[in-house]
């Protein structure tokens, strides 16, 4: 079976690295969740052994993501937010339709 595939590049590794970074940029918005349930499962979670793991895989250290982590929990809950200046709802699709035309 191992045979059958086609082996890993570091084209993987950079995908697997990013996979990775996205679990924890979205723990990170959990942290800042303003139901206390989702903030304890998170700060019960940093620092563990998966944790670890977690950040080894993105390529980061795990006490300097723990700190920032610490950093949110302890701040006051509050959800994350998008960065301004994206696309008002409905623009991109108004816009493919207008080409269409």
């Amino acid at each position: 079976m191992a045979s059958d595939l086609a082996p890993l590049g570091p084209e993987h590794d950079g995908g697997v690295t990013r996979l990775w970074g996205a679990v924890l940029a979205a723990a990170l918005a959990d942290a800042g969740n303003r139901h206390p349930r989702a903030r304890a499962c998170i700060a019960a979670w940093v620092g563990g052994d998966d944790f670890r793991v977690v950040c080894a895989a993105a390529g980061l250290d795990a006490r300097r993501v723990a700190t920032v982590f610490r950093r949110v929990l302890d701040a006051p809950a509050r959800p994350m937010r998008a960065r301004r200046g994206g696309w008002r709802a409905g623009t991109v699709r108004r816009q493919r339709q207008q080409v269409a035309a």
